[in-house]
């Protein structure tokens, strides 16, 4: 965690507190890859929350994190829309299936005929 350096002093830091630090940074950006931290940083450096002076103000993993997924964002919307437009494809898809087993108009009148004939040819009481 080199690039919270500049927001600590060692010397007036306790090592279990600096342990809890990055125990707590761990967690939140555990799942991020090197590159995607590296890229959130170097966005907070540039456009994070700074004193009246100018001095940027230590970061919390939060602050990383809202810029990691703010930046998969685009990625992730991508990504619904081809699944959704998959979706749609094979909807359509099973729809034209269904239409095609289904008999056509000349089918279901030779059908009716048929099942009318056969009512016809049964004698009385047969079911």
């Amino acid at each position: 965690m080199s690039m919270l350096g500049p927001f600590w002093s060692r010397q007036e830091t306790p090592d279990a507190i600096l342990a809890i630090d990055l125990e707590c940074w761990l967690d939140v950006l555990e799942v991020y890859s090197d590159e995607e931290i590296r890229r959130a940083w170097a966005e907070y450096q540039r456009s994070g929350p700074r004193s009246a002076r100018g001095v940027l103000y230590k970061p919390d993993p939060g602050a990383l994190y809202q810029i990691i997924e703010r930046n998969r964002a685009p990625a992730r919307e991508a990504e619904y829309r081809k699944m959704m437009e998959s979706i749609k494809t094979e909807e359509a898809q099973a729809e034209a299936e269904r239409r095609a087993s289904l008999p056509t108009y000349e089918r279901a009148k030779e059908i009716l005929r048929e099942v009318a004939a056969a009512k016809t040819d049964k004698p009385d009481g047969d079911v």
